[in-house]
């Protein structure tokens, strides 16, 4: 919604007559707004022709900015290349060219870099050397940078802490000091300078400079850019009128030529001029020459092609420039001569959109437009071939029409290309619409998409800003990441590799693809480490678990989508032990449905209980997938959970809610589970896999690349695969969301499934529909590990090697990694792998390395968007380096103990670590010196994933005594969302003699303590409502009940007394009487129609 700061009034000033020229505004008795709050965000990402920015924010008031792609005239602002070159022998020098890249293929910092960092604020005089850009745009071949500025009577924010900023910025979004800067092709105007000299650096960053008054300054608040002309929005400051300011005034500059500036002439303009508006009155008599009434006030402009848009601060459209094909929105008009043939005008001046309610956003594009009403309505006209308008048809609209699509949905934002238009929902989703690549949409022949329909984005992320150039798409997801799509000509995807000064053409990309970290620096995730500070381990101590450990300790930890499962001792006990009832789960209900609770049906399970139906002995070997579940129970296999795309093997696509045993194949040793796949290794090393086929993941050959294998199928390898061998025997295997990877019994690897991204270390990103060898050079495996989009292999000195998506496996050089490498971060020191859990695009390791004071080490890094590496996700919302994260000191009896770290397990939203404490004396056994494992959890709360009690929940989640305000600090900002950092779970499956219980009555005090804490939020009162006594809760009501019926006794009364019928010689009015008047009024209106002898008033009644 468009929200109006600060005072109203009046304005007054100097001199000029001309239309177009500046005037200063008086008043004449019609308010104007002095200060204005632009109700859509500044743009962050902008796309050209050719060429792509994006701002993203550093350190403080620092704003990063990244740019790549065609680079003709520099609209990209790089520095000049320097060479070194000799004469006759003598020193080498430098010599600076002025030449620049055609093609930057990989974004980079050098944009708009030099002459502003290193300029001087003309108000403060003092030194910019962190600049603050606060918005960008892009031409067709020149680009233009708004920068924020600290100016007079600004406080400065940097100073304030970030979350009040952040609120600060919620709320006022109006400069106090700007500057405007401009690169690239200039020819007509576009760059908004004056005619050049001849040592003018015409295609170097250089200041916009708009024109003002004595006294007085200009500050620009909004920019946008059209293929080869600029618009401005900017307020003049102190002027000595009336007011104080005048804002939301218009200024252009550039091509004329279709009267797309809107200054009344067809001319360029090289310097910015203002725009008058029809409500904008120009004094040329004798009482007032050369005043002028301000009477609209603009808070967005929209430049297109050859048309403009402009939204006023009261919902009101204006629209100039050319016509063709409807796009001014201001309908058709008749030809001269009288003819009824109809035409579309050229418009040199801003003409108002008649016949639509009030708007708060508008877009422009090549040869169409779109607006947005206040409840978030869509409506588009101008030319409607390949449906880019979504109105289902290919014919165009003179005026405004409403899209069917948003009267279900709330849009937020929109952007229009060429042929395609795109729109961001209110919740975040994606949609687009129209021909081409651009719309990411992947249609079947390139087919136009005439209506909106979704964009799927990575990693099912959501959309925060959309900007659409004439053949490619740029989205800022809310995780800060950036995501393309469109053609790959000409460097608009940051993809491909330059040839000297070629343009290298690289292949159009259909589906949004996310961009990957520029030179160590992640997007939208910088000053993790300043912000976090540096984490260490505790020390390292040796224990082994052996034969006489009770059968409760936990041995092996699992994390799903939305549950976890942890496996106790399996090994072998004395006589007498039953071990049996060896696996506990809790989480979501689709994997939890069978525990031994009293759940009801379809309920998470919060606190973590033994798995008894489905098994008669113990299990020993687990995988978990997304929903669904494998267990091996003696030699059968045994699966549950979500069946939907055939992962279970069970023959059809149902859900079970407890084990399921497989009577094919036997004699399982190994399992694994992907998202929607499922694999196993028999005891003689043949693999089965069965669930969704799609992309050859269940490497079962070509001809079953999609659909659903029901049941679980042999893998055939073929033996001339590897060097001639007709055996082929494994002994491992791993899924990832759609790829798998296998180990022989030689330790070498295969892979097969979907190839994006490298992901299966072969060297391309093909797929590859049945196993197939991958080169590791002598490398012999011991482990291998699959994420969503990259493999990891650890072989037999402990060494990690990584493949696939850059962003996931901390890639410093620019694209993706298509063969096995070492880890570049475990190189140097030298870290060996304990324990590895990947998912998705995040990553878990414990390591260990003789270099380091610390024998075992937590290491994160990847994704972030729950908590799930430990971290604050606000505050690192992706991590680009492994981080070394500490994990709390356990405690018993209030000693603190060594610990070793065993292993840790993770899924898309969290995250846990088996950790095996002991004493110093460890050596000693005895009653004493306990040393049973303990598990933490961290990132999501959700469905009750981390296993922690309701009571643990609400202690973490900051509802605690202040003694620990270090904790829950980072826990009440999220109530109810993530646990971070992690916590140690409750051994609820400790046998019941061991526990160490905590008094009732300090239990009862711990809880009165937290009930009668103010709510924080909506998770903080269902918490307190569960936690509460049903005595105290019904005491409580009842004295509520008493509080309202005394306080609101006498209104009631009052209401009463105002409806019924007055006393005799009460003479009060009430509402009785204004009951009856209005009766009398509507008998007497009755009468008189009657009376004229009005058509229906005869079955009037009086």
């Amino acid at each position: 919604m468009l929200t109006l700061l600060g005072s109203l009034g009046s304005g007054g000033g100097n001199s000029s007559t001309e239309a177009g020229a500046l005037a200063p505004a008086v008043g004449n008795g019609r308010k104007v707004p002095t200060s204005i709050c632009i109700s859509p965000p500044p743009q962050a990402i902008a796309c050209g022709s050719a060429h792509s920015f994006f701002l993203s924010p550093g350190l403080g008031e620092e704003t990063v900015i990244f740019g790549w792609g065609g680079n003709r005239n520099n609209a990209l602002g790089m520095p000049r290349k320097v060479v070194s070159h000799s004469e006759n022998g003598a020193k080498r020098q430098q010599r600076t060219l002025n030449k620049w890249d055609l093609v930057v293929h990989s974004p980079t910092t050098e944009v708009f870099n030099g002459q502003i960092t290193q300029s001087e604020d003309v108000h403060t005089r003092k030194r910019h050397v962190v600049p603050h850009y606060f918005e960008v745009a892009c031409g067709s071949n020149h680009s233009i940078v708004l920068e924020k500025l600290a100016g007079v009577g600004n406080d400065d924010s940097s100073m304030q802490p970030p979350q009040q900023q952040r609120r600060q910025q919620q709320h006022q979004q109006e400069l106090v000091a700007s500057r405007v800067w401009s690169c690239g092709f200039g020819a007509n105007g576009q760059l908004g300078r004056p005619a050049h000299t001849e040592d003018d650096d015409r295609d170097l960053p250089a200041e916009v400079v708009l024109p003002s008054f004595p006294g007085s300054r200009v500050v620009v608040q909004r920019i946008s850019c059209g293929a080869d002309h600029t618009l401005a929005i900017a307020n003049f400051v102190g002027l000595s009128a009336v007011s104080s300011s005048t804002c939301g005034r218009v200024f252009a500059w550039g091509l004329g030529s279709y009267g797309a500036l809107g200054t009344g002439n067809w001319t360029d303009e090289l310097v910015p001029k203002e725009v008058w508006f029809p409500e904008d009155k120009i004094y040329d008599g004798d009482d007032r020459p050369g005043m002028c009434d301000r009477n609209v006030c603009i808070v967005q402009v929209a430049a297109g092609t050859k048309h403009s848009l402009a939204l006023g601060a009261d919902g009101a459209i204006f629209a100039w420039g050319h016509g063709g094909n409807g796009r001014l929105g201001l309908g058709s008009k008749p030809m001269g001569g009288g003819s009824v043939a109809e035409s579309y005008v050229t418009e040199n001046t801003p003409q108002r959109i008649c016949g639509i309610g009030r708007m708060k956003y508008v877009a422009a594009g090549e040869s169409h437009s779109a607006a947005l009403d206040q409840l978030g309505a869509l409506f588009t006209w101008g030319n409607g071939s390949h449906g880019r308008c979504g109105h289902g048809t290919a014919t165009d609209s003179d005026t405004p029409m409403r899209v069917e699509w948003s009267m279900a949905v709330s849009v937020s934002q929109v952007a229009l290309g060429i042929m395609h238009s795109l729109a961001v929902t209110v919740k975040g989703q994606l949609f687009a619409w129209g021909k081409g690549p651009a719309t990411g949409l992947d249609a079947p022949d390139n087919a136009a998409t005439f209506s909106p329909s979704p964009v799927e984005l990575p990693e099912n992320l959501t959309a925060h800003q959309v900007a659409a150039g004439p053949l490619h798409t740029i989205v800022l997801m809310t995780d800060g990441s950036i995501a393309c799509f469109g053609s790959g000509s000409e460097g608009r995807l940051p993809a491909g590799t330059a040839e000297g000064d070629d343009l290298v053409y690289t292949k159009d990309q259909t589906f949004p693809l996310r961009l990957n970290d520029c030179k160590g620096v992640v997007l939208g995730g910088h000053g993790l480490r300043d912000a976090m500070g540096n984490l260490s381990s505790p020390s390292l101590g040796d224990q082994e678990q052996t034969d006489t450990n009770p059968a409760w300790w936990p041995a092996q930890i699992f994390c799903g989508g939305s549950s976890s499962v942890m496996l106790t001792s399996t090994s072998k006990q004395k006589a007498g032990i039953n071990v049996d009832e060896n696996l506990w789960v809790w989480g979501s209900s689709r994997v939890t449905a069978g525990a031994d609770t009293k759940q009801e049906p379809g309920r998470d399970l919060w606190n973590p209980s033994v798995l008894k139906r489905g098994f008669r002995s113990s299990v020993h070997k687990v995988a978990v997938g997304l929903d669904h579940c494998i267990a091996i129970t003696g030699t059968v296999m045994c699966t549950w959970g979500d069946g939907s795309k055939g992962q279970l093997g069970t023959g059809n696509l149902s859900y079970c809610s407890h084990p399921q045993p497989l009577t094919r194949p036997a004699d399982i040793i190994h399992i694994a589970a992907g998202d929607e796949h499922s694999a196993c290794i028999a005891q003689g090393g043949e693999a089965y896999s069965w669930g969704c086929a799609e992309g050859g993941r269940l490497g079962l050959g070509r001809c079953l690349s999609e659909g659903f294998q029901l049941t679980p199928k042999q893998i055939q390898v073929v033996g001339s695969q590897l060097e001639g061998e007709e055996v082929l025997l494994l002994r491992d295997v791993a899924c990832g969301s759609e790829h798998m990877a296998f180990v022989t019994e030689n330790d070498d690897l295969l892979t097969c499934g979907m190839g994006w991204f490298g992901r299966l270390g072969k060297g391309d990103t093909n797929n590859a529909y049945s196993p197939e060898l991958v080169k590791l050079h002598g490398v012999f495996v011991r482990d291998v590990f699959c994420g969503m989009y990259h493999t990891y292999v650890v072989d037999r000195s402990g060494m990690l090697l990584v493949t696939g998506r850059d962003s996931a496996i901390c890639k410093t050089t620019a694209g993706h990694q298509l063969d096995f490498v070492p880890f570049e971060p475990f190189v140097e020191p030298r870290r060996s792998i304990l324990s590895l859990a990947t998912r998705d695009e995040h990553t878990l390791a414990i390591t260990t390395s003789p270099e380091t004071e610390h024998g075992s080490e937590l290491w994160v890094w990847g994704k972030n968007t729950y908590g799930q590496l430990g971290l604050p996700p606000d505050q690192a919302p992706r991590v680009d380096w492994p981080w070394q994260l500490p994990i709390k000191g356990i405690e018993y009896n209030g000693t603190k103990v060594r610990y070793n770290l065993a292993q840790v397990a993770t899924g898309p939203k969290h995250s846990m670590c088996l950790v095996k404490p002991r004493m110093p004396n460890a050596k000693k056994k005895s009653a004493s010196n306990p040393r049973d494992p303990v598990i933490y959890a961290w990132g999501s709360l959700s469905c009750g994933r981390l296993g922690l009690t309701h009571q643990q929940a609400s202690l973490k989640l900051g509802f605690q005594s202040q003694e620990n305000t270090q904790e829950s600090h980072h826990l009440q900002n999220h109530c109810g969302e993530y646990i971070v950092p992690p916590v140690q779970l409750n051994s609820v499956w400790k046998p019941a003699e061991e526990r160490t219980q905590q008094p009732r009555e300090v239990q009862r005090q711990d809880v009165a303590r937290r009930v009668e804490g103010p709510c924080r939020s909506w998770a903080d009162a269902q918490l307190k409502l569960w936690q509460e006594n049903e005595d105290a809760k019904r005491q409580r009501l009842t004295e509520r009940r008493h509080d309202v019926e005394s306080t609101y006794r006498g209104i009631l009364d009052e209401i009463e007394r105002l409806w019924d019928k007055p006393a005799p010689g009460d003479y009060s009015i009430v509402e009785y009487q204004v009951r009856q008047q209005e009766t009398r009024v509507e008998r007497e209106y009755l009468r008189t129609l009657k009376a004229v002898g009005l058509s229906g008033a005869s079955h009037a009644t009086v």
